[in-house]
């Protein structure tokens, strides 16, 4: 796939840029068109970077509340699913991987972003071995359909099973048929016995829940078979 846009003549990266699955192509001012690679790379978030931590929530905010996404959930829950307060204090124990494209010759754009880490609890409840969470998963609605949610998922999964997780787990609104599916596609399954109401939970974290309805846990059994191999760059 090429992908063409327009490089300002004062500057020295592309004002238009695209997510791609192969190449792009840069036209300059003179017109002279190069085609360079283009691929989503993951890693984890630099945490000390206001301008990394801005993107995430910007991502996140988007793809839960705004109207792009078949993702959101601006039906169900009104107000910011994250900010920089709850960014920083889901820092402290647990870990942000972002998806990221080339935006210049040493800079890099967030895309994407899934939390994930080591837990023995959920919202749902308390876990009969620590396993690996899945949370606040996002891709940017510009980014969407375009394999960058498979690729942080994959990279999340991995990063837990490499650090003991045999199982997956993540807490998803009932209300979500779609996005429940979409996880039964990727071998995850629904544990209707585990339940709990999200009113106690969205409220408190000064959110307006608009429909009344039950987080569910979903998991994954996790082995060498089932791994993606993909790789994180540091």
């Amino acid at each position: 796939m090429i992908v063409h846009f327009h490089v300002d003549s004062t500057h020295s990266c592309p004002s238009y840029w695209y997510w791609c699955r192969d190449h792009y192509s840069i036209k300059t001012a003179s017109g002279m068109s190069v085609v360079m690679a283009c691929s989503v790379k993951i890693r984890e978030l630099n945490a000390e970077s206001s301008k990394e931590r801005a993107a995430v929530i910007d991502a996140v905010n988007e793809c839960y509340r705004g109207n792009k996404n078949w993702t959101n959930e601006s039906a169900i829950v009104r107000g910011q699913r994250i900010n920089p307060q709850k960014l920083a204090n889901d820092l402290k124990h647990m870990t942000v991987l972002v998806a990221v494209v080339a935006a210049g010759e040493q800079t890099e754009r967030i895309i994407g972003c899934v939390q994930t880490g080591i837990v023995s609890k959920t919202i749902v409840g308390p876990l009969s071995n620590p396993a690996g969470y899945i949370g606040m998963f996002a891709v940017h609605p510009d980014n969407g359909g375009k394999g960058v949610g498979n690729k942080l998922l994959n990279a999340a999964e991995d990063f837990c099973f490499a650090r003991g997780a045999a199982e997956m787990v993540m807490d998803v609104l009932d209300v979500r048929a779609d996005i429940m599916a979409w996880y039964n596609r990727k071998g995850y399954r629904t544990l209707p016995s585990m339940s709990f109401p999200a009113r106690n939970v969205i409220p408190a974290g000064g959110e307006e829940l608009l429909i009344d309805c039950n987080f569910v846990r979903m998991s994954k059994t996790m082995t060498r078979s089932n791994l993606h191999d993909e790789l994180l760059d540091s």
